[in-house]
């Protein structure tokens, strides 16, 4: 016999059945975090990465039918970064169902898909397992932790701009040891916002606008409209990631350029701006 149970959420996604198993005492066992559905464990040493999509399952042992021959169990999973931050909405849901006599040591299995946030830091996230078998009154918990790779960005209680750096292009993923470009290139950068007030819904607003002074100290360009970053993410996103580019005529001076990034956090009022110099050579 097999019954099944879907249900939806933002960011993750349930399903319960029922599978034959031995008699155990109440509980949850048999929980399994993994990289595909019904996967096996990773092998050691593997590390999520942001954005990636994590798949746990588990098994419910010791259900014992009333005496109408149902099953009726709550439960309850809830994915935590390393802080104890949720990362998606948590997943509550009901096994309610009956079963046949022969069928009395049948266990019910749970899954659920959740998304590591795509910015989520580096540390042990954990799924946080809750089981109550209504029946009977019997409760059961469980953390199961995978562990996540992602990018540092030092915090910052004010606002601040991180890990600048130059590139040759837009596919590069290693910055140049030294800014130095050619008359008709194209100037890549990247650099990390953060300090920002996040407020209520996690909701920010930031924005960024770039200018250039030529090697006399002249200003050069200045960017027509700030490049904005605006949402309201479910997980509280703690930095912006942003690039812009630069074309430099084939006719530009040759000298030291300055590059001046002004950022702006209009929900909490801060305003920063810091300078990067590059050569024409």
């Amino acid at each position: 016999m097999t019954e099944w149970l879907r249900v939806l959420t933002f960011g993750a996604a349930s399903c319960v059945c029922l599978a034959r198993a031995a008699v155990l005492p109440f509980g949850i066992v048999n929980a399994v975090v993994s990289q595909t559905e019904d996967g096996a464990k990773p092998a050691t040493g593997y590390e999520f990465r942001p954005g990636e999509t994590v798949f746990l399952a588990f098994q419910i042992a010791g259900v014992k039918p009333s005496s109408q021959n149902k099953i009726k169990l709550k439960y309850q999973v809830m994915a935590l970064d390393p802080y104890g931050v949720t990362i998606v909405p948590a997943l509550s849901g009901t096994v309610d169902t009956d079963v046949a006599p022969e069928d009395k040591d049948w266990m019910p299995k749970v899954s659920k898909i959740a998304e590591i946030p795509p910015l989520g830091p580096s540390g042990r996230y954990k799924f946080a397992l809750s089981v109550t078998d209504e029946a009977n009154g019997k409760t059961d918990i469980k953390e199961v932790e995978f562990p996540v790779r992602g990018r540092m960005v030092e915090p910052s209680v004010a606002l601040a701009l991180r890990n600048f750096t130059f590139f040759r292009s837009e596919e590069d993923r290693a910055p140049l040891s030294i800014a130095a470009y050619r008359q008709g290139d194209a100037v890549w950068a990247r650099f990390d916002i953060t300090g920002y007030k996040i407020g209520d819904g996690n909701k920010f607003d930031v924005d960024f606008q770039v200018s250039v002074t030529g090697p006399s100290g002249n200003l050069l360009y200045t960017q027509p409209e700030p490049t904005p970053e605006q949402r309201a993410p479910f997980y509280p996103q703690r930095y912006v990631p942003a690039e812009f580019s630069l074309s430099l005529s084939k006719d530009v001076s040759l000298g030291e350029y300055g590059l001046a990034i002004t950022v702006r956090d209009n929900a909490g009022a801060q305003k920063i701006e810091a300078r990067h110099p590059f050569r024409v050579e």
